[in-house]
């Protein structure tokens, strides 16, 4: 998994990586307005990404105890 983030351009970007090949890239997420680092019972470690004027939620970004990344993301032409 490899994660940058450029807080003077206020972008993020996402890679991850099975087997050392890609499997999803994110980039160029803009319009970060801020994130956490979150960690709870059983190893549990992760990061949340909220996005200026996004209604979909935060992108969560698992890293422990298994690696996963959601995104609540509306269709395409629903508000």
């Amino acid at each position: 998994m490899s994660f940058s983030l450029d807080p003077m351009a206020g972008e993020a970007y996402i890679s991850l990586y099975v087997d050392g090949q890609g499997h999803t890239h994110l980039g160029r997420l803009r319009r970060l307005d801020r994130l956490s680092v979150d960690r709870g019972p059983a190893g549990y470690e992760g990061l949340r990404l909220w996005f200026s004027s996004d209604a979909n939620g935060p992108l969560v970004l698992r890293t422990r105890p298994r690696i996963s990344l959601s995104w609540n993301v509306k269709d395409l032409g629903t508000w």
